[in-house]
């Protein structure tokens, strides 16, 4: 389980990692990653949880390879596209693809590099570490990625705006100087439900991504995140 906490004031950045109760009984290794940074433009925080059933065998190096990949193309989107994304979150932009709108071009491509930069790595990690027997077993006829299944949820918060964006279950919190209570600004998706979710190993998880922009005056001053392995600990959201 990872979970990250961001607060606003001096930058400050925390990320903790615990291994799960079943995994410790089961022997697995721990299948979710994280990566927390300052950059030049502000701080980021990412989470990519692994999936833990039998048919994804490489989760594990799924999710770091996620979490590498997106915090690289995550800080090259945000130094190139700075000045468009503060002008374009003074009106907050919530997306989910269960709004039936068209996806903004512009995240989009973020979002396509990342998918397909993963794509590439998770099919050099299969060439350069051949799969034993018993990984070709589980996997059986299932596709490549299946192997290396993760989610992936990112905060950015740079001095003049918060961009998230999220693939698959887990849950992004934030806090408000005007609503002092914790939010999920990062729209639900409806196939995110029970053990199902929507992962980097669908056939097309580009159009499953969602995301927050805002840069208005009320900028969170906290922001959290968590995989499922801490969300499912409560009985709710709350």
């Amino acid at each position: 389980m990872f979970y990250n906490l961001h607060k606003i004031l001096n930058m400050r950045i925390y990320n903790k990692s615990v291994e799960g109760a079943s995994h410790i009984e089961s022997g697995r290794p721990c299948q979710d990653y994280s990566i927390s940074q300052s950059f030049e433009k502000g701080s980021i925080v990412i989470i990519s949880d692994g999936h833990g059933g039998e048919t994804y065998v490489r989760s594990q190096v799924g999710s770091k390879l996620a979490c590498e990949i997106a915090v690289e193309e995550t800080k090259g989107f945000i130094s190139t596209h700075y000045d468009v994304l503060k002008t374009k979150g003074i009106n907050p932009i919530a997306y989910s693809p269960d709004s039936r709108k068209v996806q903004d071009p512009l995240f989009n491509t973020l979002f396509t590099a990342i998918h397909n930069k993963w794509y590439n790595a998770i099919v050099e990690d299969s060439k350069n570490n051949e799969f034993t027997d018993e990984e070709r077993f589980k996997l059986g006829m299932a596709d490549i990625k299946k192997a290396y299944g993760c989610t992936l949820m990112v905060a950015v918060k740079t001095k003049d705006f918060t961009f998230l964006y999220q693939l698959g279950d887990g849950r992004i919190f934030t806090i408000t100087p005007f609503i002092r209570k914790w939010q999920q600004p990062v729209p639900w998706d409806s196939q995110c439900e029970d053990n199902i979710t929507t992962s980097l190993c669908n056939i097309n998880p580009i159009e499953r991504f969602r995301y927050y922009l805002n840069s208005n005056e009320n900028q969170p001053f906290a922001i959290f995140l968590c995989s499922d392995g801490i969300e499912d600990c409560f009985e709710g959201q709350h």
